[in-house]
């Protein structure tokens, strides 16, 4: 059985403010590949606006992709017009503590 994930958390305007200091801004049109084994993203995704897909597992607003999967393993789609900031990990961590 899959682990359960954590459900979003609140977007706080403070942390995603550090995101986007370290991190940059990226947008895709519904129906386009994020991430996938063959053309991934590396890092992680927090998602800003839309809904997409992960592996199938839908996600939207609030949700860090990257964190519990890693992208490399994943395919992620974008199922609506979709807007996330891709971070490091490191520099996610350092976000989400600092």
């Amino acid at each position: 059985a899959r682990p359960r994930r954590p459900p979003p958390r609140a977007i706080d305007e403070n942390f995603v403010a550090k995101l986007l200091d370290v991190g940059s801004e990226l947008r895709f049109p519904a129906g386009a590949v994020v991430s996938s084994p063959d053309a991934p993203l590396t890092g992680m995704l927090l998602v800003m606006q839309g809904e997409l897909t992960v592996a199938g597992d839908p996600r939207g607003p609030g949700h860090v992709i990257g964190r519990f999967e890693l992208l490399e393993e994943v395919t992620v789609k974008a199922e609506t017009d979709v807007r996330l900031i891709a971070v490091d990990r490191a520099d996610y961590e350092a976000a989400s503590t600092g």
